[in-house]
């Protein structure tokens, strides 16, 4: 049996459902804090550098981890 897929499924229902809950300004304002933290802990990057790494976190693959099958590797 495949886990990986049921894990898969359930965090993208679980994602989808509270994103549905945001207002269009809970993500403005989102948007706008994680550019700032960006901007804050990189001083020495570009605005160009500050929105490929924006548009990269918001692209990233996240997954449950079996934390038992690591364990038996």
């Amino acid at each position: 049996m495949d886990f990986s897929s049921i894990a898969d499924s359930i965090n993208g229902f679980l994602y989808h459902r509270e994103y549905k809950k945001l207002t269009p300004a809970d993500k403005k304002l989102a948007k706008i804090w994680t550019l700032n933290f960006i901007r804050r802990n990189h001083p020495d990057w570009t605005e160009e550098q500050v929105q490929e790494h924006y548009q990269n976190l918001i692209h990233v693959r996240s997954f449950a981890v079996d934390e038992w099958g690591r364990r038996m590797m």
